[in-house]
């Protein structure tokens, strides 16, 4: 611990210790660490002018072994009282006189600071060439436009719309869409997973490295639905790249002409608009609820019977009852959330049985109209707000 002859060249002495040769100045450091001597006395003994209190902040530094690792000099570290070095005496971390680098794997020196900032880059682009390779479009074949089914044309139509960048070159993010794709979450990963697992979609080689997770050699095995961009894999009829989008974004009126298809999607988007309702109407009062098979089976039924707006009113009813009984009743609001359920099923059953007049709410401002229906009953069945008016029935175009 103790400073050393061939140590001066590069320790630069405080001032108020340079009257003091080298085997006194570790004779001083002796006196006062190991000796555990008064500083008063040493004060006097090496004639130091110094308050007690800062005799450690003029002691020369600990000359490390190890050197540092941009400039080559060893490395310092500063002295500590004796009450601290009683405390940590493992503790040691050497500074260079030079650079400031430390001994620390979380140095901020400028050196360490620019080697992060070299490793990071290198890191993104390793990764951004593993992606580049695994992703390469010219790898994939492309999907016949002439095969692709009404499904598959609603839903690309829907993702188009919500991401397609301006110039036609890829999807952008899902994610950073600001209009909602379909009435649920759990709508819009089934079109996504639809159209990539049908390689209609693929992720594109420009999305951001962050969208992807990777195996242990770098290889992207996985990625994120939502934050990736998405290539239009895509083999357009008449090799018209730009008109191809232009069709897949507006379908044919036409195209449509299958009854059956229309009226099941019909009542697919319908049931997801009424789970939107129920869910946002039980979030309002606190409610929590998880909607299983049961209450999709209801709903799937009512939709035989009812439009959404007519459904969402059973909901409205049911939901202000729910909330009276918890309060009135003192009972749980799991128990509350279930009252809805059994309420809203014996209030359609009742409408159907006793053939009640049922109002129909207006689209509730808080819940916008998805993209998928848009697309669905504005573009294609071209009915507008008749999809939400109506109970849906088999269409003839």
């Amino acid at each position: 611990m103790y400073k050393k002859e061939t140590d001066v060249e590069f320790i630069e002495l405080d001032p108020k210790i340079s009257h003091l040769d080298v085997p006194t100045i570790n004779e001083l450091m002796y006196r006062y660490y190991i000796d555990n001597e008064k500083v008063a006395n040493l004060i006097v003994d090496y004639n130091l002018v110094i308050a007690p209190g800062s005799i450690v902040k003029i002691l020369p530094p600990k000359v490390h072994e190890k050197n540092c690792i941009y400039c080559g000099l060893p490395l310092l570290e500063n002295r500590k009282s004796k009450t601290d070095f009683a405390r940590f005496p493992i503790y040691e971390k050497g500074k260079c006189p030079s650079c400031k680098h430390e001994d620390t794997s979380f140095c901020s020196c400028t050196n360490c600071m620019q080697m992060r900032r070299n490793e990071k880059q290198n890191l993104e682009a390793r990764k951004r060439r593993a992606i580049e390779i695994a992703y390469d479009i010219n790898r994939f074949s492309k999907v016949p436009e002439k095969e692709l089914g009404l499904e598959d044309r609603l839903y690309l139509a829907t993702v188009l719309r919500a991401g397609m960048a301006e110039d036609f070159s890829y999807v952008l993010p899902l994610e950073d869409t600001l209009s909602q794709i379909t009435p649920s979450s759990e709508f819009t990963s089934e079109v996504i997973r639809h159209l990539t697992a049908l390689k209609i979609l693929l992720p594109h080689p420009v999305s951001p490295t962050s969208a992807f997770v990777f195996s242990d050699n770098g290889e992207p095995e996985k990625y994120y639905i939502y934050k990736v961009n998405y290539h239009l894999n895509i083999e357009p009829i008449d090799g018209d790249y730009e008109q191809c989008v232009k069709h897949l974004l507006y379908p044919v009126n036409e195209d449509y002409s299958d009854g059956e298809f229309c009226h099941q999607m019909w009542k697919k988007i319908g049931l997801y608009e009424v789970l939107e309702y129920l869910l946002y109407s039980l979030n309002k009062v606190g409610f929590e609820f998880n909607p299983g098979k049961k209450t999709y089976a209801i709903i799937d039924y009512f939709l035989d019977h009812f439009s959404v707006g007519q459904i969402q009113g059973f909901i409205y009813s049911s939901v202000a009852n729910a909330t009276k009984s918890y309060q009135e009743r003192n009972i749980t609001k799991t128990h509350a959330a279930n009252i809805v359920i059994s309420s809203l099923e014996q209030r359609g059953n009742r409408a159907i049985s006793e053939g009640w007049k049922v109002t129909t709410f207006k689209r509730n401002y808080d819940l916008p109209q998805s993209l998928i229906s848009d697309v669905f009953f504005n573009t294609i069945l071209q009915i507008s707000n008749l999809g939400f008016s109506e109970v849906p029935f088999d269409i003839e175009i």
